[in-house]
């Protein structure tokens, strides 16, 4: 499957303020 690669950018950036979340949490 080829992933446009919006959606790829789309969910990079989802994953990296999940982490920032992450961290803040810490």
């Amino acid at each position: 499957k080829n992933f446009p690669i919006e959606m790829i950018s789309e969910a990079t950036n989802v994953a990296k303020e999940e982490i920032e979340k992450m961290r803040d949490e810490m």
